[in-house]
């Protein structure tokens, strides 16, 4: 039978191994509970087999470690799965008329280090928001070109990701530092797009969508 400090460095041990490979938040990565008997079952070995529920425990923590941060290093990017801090619907016929967004540009995420976003257009550096600024469900966009640009106060970059799941990326096609895509067989379905900056910085922008 384990002694009482024993124990105690048993129930630490196993608690360890639940806090490294718990349950975490839907869209930031994937793992599962402890069950209950693996608990128990550590906590019943006996003293002969110290040595190898160390050994379980240390691994069971560094694959936990390796699960958080994989989680983590996918959730720092732009992610098409969450919905825009605006959302709208639009036809292609109503942006005809062009329609303006305010926003302030910029990010937390480093775009080069999402190594899972590979832009159809343009390739660059730029921090972006975890969320989409926009998302417009789009519909009625045969025969259309869809434009897409942003005015800004500083150097900003243009994210998108489409209906057909492409990703589109420019930072200074607009002009004066700012950017600019034009889409043109664009798709029906949600069209998600992140204002950011190319350095870093934050400021206000205005972003513009028209169809021609």
């Amino acid at each position: 039978m384990l002694s009482p400090s024993l124990l105690a460095m048993c129930h630490l041990r196993c608690s360890v191994i639940a806090f490294g490979m718990g349950h975490r938040p839907k869209n930031t990565g994937t793992t599962v509970d402890i069950p209950a008997f693996m608990i128990y079952n550590c906590c019943r070995t006996s003293e002969t087999q110290r040595t190898e529920i160390t050994m379980r425990s240390i691994t069971a923590f560094a694959i936990g470690a390796l699960v958080t941060l994989a989680a983590n290093a996918v959730s720092a990017c732009p992610d098409y799965s969450q919905w825009g801090r605006e959302s709208y619907n639009a036809s292609g016929n109503q942006l005809y008329q062009p329609q303006f967004f305010n926003v302030v540009a910029g990010g937390e995420n480093y775009l080069q280090n999402c190594r899972h976003i590979n832009p159809r257009t343009d390739r660059g550096p730029g921090y972006f928001t975890t969320a989409p600024d926009f998302t417009f469900d789009l519909r009625g966009m045969r025969g259309y070109e869809l434009h897409i640009s942003v005015v800004s106060q500083c150097d900003s970059a243009l994210l998108i990701n489409t209906g057909s799941a492409n990703w589109y990326y420019d930072d200074d096609d607009n002009g004066n530092l700012d950017p600019k895509i034009t889409l043109t067989y664009p798709s029906d379905g949600y069209l998600d797009i992140w204002v950011g900056t190319y350095d870093g910085q934050y400021c206000d922008a205005t972003l513009r969508l028209e169809t021609f």
